[in-house]
């Protein structure tokens, strides 16, 4: 609940320098296994958090580590689980990982501190189907053949696969309910027992050793006293633009993105939206013909996509449409739909909605080309952030708007 300044400064008021009680205090133990081998997808999403590339970049440096130099297993795949038989390998291919990144002394330090004899649920057999996860192969080469951005994503491929040689992170979380004046409060705490795979992952750790230190003797009606308070001011802020990774997070859950419970069910059943192949060429399409463009870190629509979803139907852009197409082409494969009728539906919802777009009259769609100066003989960059210029029509006429309004608005006008 969302509380005013001024509801605050009363409730401060109502349990200054009051003594309450605690009313529960329950303990829980964490176990966190460590993640699994990585998918396309994931290796995609981690390598766009940690080294800002694209995901056609990383599809296309993950198909050279596997096809050039044969470092690693077969990338294109949806699994993340790896077959029994590969735990038998592993000790040559914690070999190859040492021969190929020799140089990356504290990875191949946490490689010798690894227990081999570990054997997590990442190996299971009943979870492959025809690929299984991306790990190291037992191939090395000379680190000098690798590009920078080969190196980092092999050593991230790497990194996950000598996770599964180290134990668990384990933790106590301590939370503590008490009352003050009849008000209830709430605090909690974690206290970390064992980094565990935490140390290969260098994940950041959550531990708050001083809010422990506080309450990890409270007990259930032990007497407690509110010595100090201090009150802070907060906005709500509007959800944040998507980057490469949260695009593709997006994609990758996208039943995530709706409320409707038989959406819900069948999109998490699928694919998302594209598959583990597909989605780097579904946005890197995207911003070839004009419908996104990129900004220093995130990722904006354009104008041209803006007019495009305000001409759709409603019906159109919203992620239900894919849940249906994800309907039809599961019974499809069950053999309860023809492809034949799927096929002439589909062309006749698409011309109808090619008629419906044309019959528009406040369409200020042009091609994409145009949009994006492709076809101008000069391309011209906003002189306050240097990103793209693009074409857009006004009251006055046509003018160049840059490509990042509404966070930039600089405008040059067209003479004629």
């Amino acid at each position: 609940m969302l509380l005013t300044y001024d509801e605050c400064v009363d409730l401060a008021k109502k349990i200054d320098k009051k003594s309450g009680k605690v009313c529960a205090a329950t303990e829980s133990q964490i176990i966190e296994p460590p993640p699994l081998a990585f998918n396309l997808s994931a290796l995609q999403i981690e390598s766009s958090k940690q080294f800002g590339l694209s995901a056609k970049e990383v599809q296309d440096i993950s198909w050279q580590l596997y096809e050039k130099y044969h470092l690693i297993t077969y990338p294109r795949t949806d699994n993340r689980y790896l077959p029994e038989t590969e735990f038998d390998n592993s000790g040559s291919v914690l070999d190859a990982v040492i021969l190929t990144l020799e140089s990356e002394s504290e990875l191949i330090e946490k490689i010798r501190k690894s227990d081999c004899w570990i054997k997590k649920s990442v190996w299971d057999n009943k979870k492959i189907t025809l690929h299984h996860g991306i790990i190291p192969s037992t191939k090395h080469v000379n680190p000098e053949l690798l590009t920078e951005q080969e190196r980092q994503v092999y050593k991230l491929i790497a990194s996950y696969y000598v996770a599964q040689f180290y134990p668990d992170y384990e933790a106590i979380h301590r939370r503590v309910n008490f009352v003050i004046n009849a008000e209830m409060w709430s605090t909690s705490g974690q206290k970390i027992v064992q980094t565990g795979w935490h140390d290969v992952l260098d994940v950041e750790l959550q531990e708050d050793d001083m809010n422990m230190d506080i309450f990890a003797d409270w007990h259930e009606d032990e007497t407690i006293y509110c010595e100090d308070l201090a009150i802070r001011e907060r906005q709500t802020r509007p959800p944040a633009r998507f980057t490469d990774a949260t695009l593709m997070e997006a994609m990758a859950n996208i039943s995530a993105h709706t409320e409707h419970a038989e959406t819900k069910t069948l999109l998490k059943n699928g694919d998302g939206l594209g598959t583990e192949t597909t989605r780097a060429f579904i946005i890197e399409s995207l911003f070839n013909r004009g419908f996104l463009m990129k900004g220093n870190k995130t990722i904006f629509s354009t104008a041209i996509a803006r007019d495009l979803v305000h001409a759709l139907p409603s019906q159109y852009d919203l992620i239900d449409i894919a849940a249906l197409w994800e309907r039809n082409i599961t019974s499809i494969a069950d053999q309860n739909l023809a492809y034949k009728k799927f096929m002439l539906d589909f062309e006749k919802q698409l011309q109808d909605l090619i008629a419906f777009v044309r019959e528009k009259k406040n369409m200020t769609v042009r091609s994409a080309d145009e949009v994006l100066g492709i076809s101008a003989p000069e391309k011209y960059h906003c002189l306050k952030c240097q990103s793209m210029l693009v074409l857009r029509s006004g009251k006055r006429g046509d003018f160049w708007g840059c490509s990042r309004y509404p966070e930039c608005k600089f405008t040059f006008a067209i003479k004629h």
